[in-house]
């Protein structure tokens, strides 16, 4: 009878409800809540769930006592088939994004250097921007490569010690108190690493340096929080007096780690706001009223969340590569990844609002049913009769589906759209949040100098009104503009290449076919 027991025993026509067993143990205190769908309308799931496992045990009786035969076009390959296809479209998805990713880091880390230097450095803003080359090689007494390579192996080794943290260390049953010690240790240790980037970058300390373990120590010698003036006495005075130099002292980190905080923030919310506006699958069509593209599943096991709302702009803080001026990607990538993994094809409908019975047609299999018809004429002598197995098709809008609109979502198709919402809101962000990253980096740059016992006549005073000159915002919108188009072209090429590897369903059909043809030739 098959796997569907009892239920086939229900469409023979044998009640389970004929013997009453009652059972032992208290009953359910919860009491049942109403469910409603989108439109307000009540919603029954198990019920909908029982319809279902009703029809596909009528149909596994059909098929027992012989009357109806298994559709050869409605097997399990099918939907196999449709698995593999999506999880190879995500698959190549994920490489773009990590391709793209990669790529705009590259191409960042040296204008991210010389955009710093424009922002504290008075010379870099006497010349114009396409003197900013000869400028570098009169201030800095290096090669231009080393100045674009500055910081890159403290970046490396963070990075590395990241990849053996998730190789090793998340694969070991801890407790929850222990995740949360580490997300906040680091944080901290992040911070001070993006600091000594930018130290490096601006030549205050050496820029193929580690950092040493006192860096990370407040109070040490090379830590960016001072050690405070020992206190004198403990009299009111004296106690706030040494609370306000050792505040002090610290504003500059303290200001540091604030501008990365917001500009972790504005971005996720630029990002979210761009996405929404660029033409995208969502806005297209209600992902809640059209079925999934995989064969003989319903519709209610579809997860049809934006990826906006699933924390597909989860940067939390500006990347390394950025130093302090991107958003940092550790944690969720942008629908990284972001977008739900969970990708699915949608058919167009003419209307929004449905009837039951198309609910109800949506969520059910296709019940086999039969009609009898008279094999002779009118006249002919009762109960000679033929049966003719016909499927039920259901409400004839859902057979017009075919000549729509079909919306494939995967990883794929949503990583230029992704990459773009990405850049546009980071360029976006820099421009609006320049000023006080400005400040921050001057305070940050003039503190650690005179702690080290350089000059800081080149440096430019915080007081960002005070030394603003339009040059000074030429040279910086510059070297902006052209790191923007930059990624622009990193976008288009990761694009290019992510659609040279598209395939779309009909193409994927054709080259498993083509694979299956070729691998019974080979056993013959």
């Amino acid at each position: 009878m098959g796997r569907q027991g009892p239920l086939t025993a229900l469409a023979l026509g044998r009640s389970p409800y004929d013997d009453v067993v009652y059972g032992e143990g208290s009953g359910d205190s919860q009491p049942s809540t109403q469910e409603y769908d989108e439109k307000g309308r009540p919603v029954n799931q198990r019920t909908k769930r029982l319809n279902r496992d009703i029809v596909r045990s009528h149909n596994e009786v059909m098929h027992v006592i012989g009357v109806a035969e298994p559709d050869p076009n409605s097997n399990e390959s099918e939907v196999q088939s449709a698995h593999r296809y999506l999880r190879y479209e995500n698959i190549i998805g994920d490489r773009m994004e990590a391709i793209g990713k990669g790529l705009s880091d590259v191409g960042l880390w040296g204008f991210t250097g010389i955009r710093q230097r424009i922002l504290v450095y008075k010379p870099f803003s006497y010349e114009p921007f396409w003197k900013l080359a000869s400028v570098c090689r009169r201030e800095i007494p290096r090669p231009l490569p080393d100045l674009f390579l500055a910081g890159l192996p403290t970046e490396l080794a963070w990075r590395i010690a990241e990849w053996l943290q998730s190789m090793y260390l998340e694969e070991i049953p801890l407790p929850g108190i222990f995740w949360m010690i580490r997300d906040t240790l680091g944080g901290y240790l992040r911070e001070h690493v993006e600091l000594y980037i930018f130290l490096q970058r601006v030549d205050v300390i050496s820029p193929f340096a580690l950092p040493t373990l006192g860096f990370f120590i407040p109070f040490t010698s090379s830590s960016p929080f001072p050690a405070p003036p020992p206190l004198p006495d403990f009299s009111p005075g004296s106690i706030g007096k040494w609370c306000l130099t050792t505040a002090l002292r610290a504003a500059p980190m303290l200001l540091f780690a604030m501008w990365r905080k917001h500009f972790a923030r504005v971005m996720k919310w630029l990002a979210i706001k761009i996405y929404l506006k660029l033409p995208h699958i969502d806005a297209i069509l209600d992902p809640r009223t059209h079925p999934d593209m995989f064969p003989g599943q319903s519709t209610q096991s579809m997860e049809t969340s934006s990826p906006v709302n699933n924390n597909v702009f989860g940067a939390e803080e500006p990347s390394a590569q950025q130093n302090s001026v991107e958003t940092s990607e550790e944690d969720a990538s942008f629908p990284t990844s972001g977008v739900s993994r969970r990708p699915s094809a949608f058919s167009g409908r003419g209307d929004d609002y449905g009837s039951d019975e198309e609910d109800n047609g949506a969520i059910s299999g296709t019940l086999i049913s039969f009609d009898v018809e008279a094999t002779e004429a009118t006249d002919a002598p009762p109960g000679i009769w033929s049966a003719e197995l016909r499927p039920t098709m259901g409400n004839d809008s859902r057979s017009q589906q075919g000549n729509q609109a079909v919306y494939l979502k995967n990883a794929l198709t949503q990583q230029p759209l992704i990459h773009a919402a990405t850049m546009l809101g980071r360029a976006a962000t820099t421009l609006f949040l320049f000023p006080l990253e400005a400040i921050a980096l001057r305070m940050v740059a003039q503190s650690y100098s005179l702690r080290l016992g350089l000059p800081i006549d080149g440096i430019w005073e915080p007081f960002l009104l005070r030394t603003v000159t339009w040059r000074w915002v030429a040279n910086y919108l510059a070297v902006d503009f052209l790191h923007f188009m930059v990624q622009s072209d990193i976008w288009a090429a990761v694009t290019y290449l992510g659609r040279s590897y598209h395939l779309t369903p009909e193409e994927w059909t054709s080259m498993t076919a083509e694979e299956h043809a070729e691998l019974v030739r080979e056993r013959e």
